[in-house]
């Protein structure tokens, strides 16, 4: 019985890793992001995420679905990032100091040459679904 047991966790177990490591590899360099840091601020998940060199701020609704694949620090994931301001506004965003994300005041850090908040598609909460499987946040 024991080695049933044993070997019935070492399969679950390894097609957990497997699932994880196959999505973590798939390689599209449209929407590759790297994990930096997540953080939280009332109601709303702040994740900082790197392509190409620029630091992007997003912004996710903490949710209680654990639908997808969970976020984790120094990971690639493809997101599709929105955002949040009109591109026809560009010059204005000197002058905003954060956007509001379900009542709650997120910063832009123009110090930090975080100049914009984005929403991704394919996130809810921290979990991040594949590709062009669109979720509401």
């Amino acid at each position: 019985m024991k080695i049933y047991l044993g070997i019935l966790f070492i399969l679950l177990f390894s097609i957990k890793v497997h699932s994880q490591s196959l999505f973590d590899t798939i390689h599209n360099p449209v929407y590759r992001y790297k994990i930096q840091r997540i953080d939280s601020v009332e109601s709303v998940y702040i994740i900082y995420a790197k392509r190409d060199g620029k630091l992007f701020k997003i912004a996710s609704k903490k949710n209680n679905s654990n639908v997808g694949i969970p976020i984790r620090k120094r990971r690639y994931y493809d997101l599709e990032l929105i955002s949040h301001l009109d591109v026809s506004r560009i010059s204005g965003k000197l002058h905003i100091g954060g956007i509001k994300i379900g009542g709650v005041l997120i910063e832009l850090e123009g110090k930090k040459v975080i100049w914009d908040l984005f929403y991704c598609k394919n996130l809810v909460g921290l979990y991040v679904t594949s590709p062009n499987q669109f979720t509401k946040d």
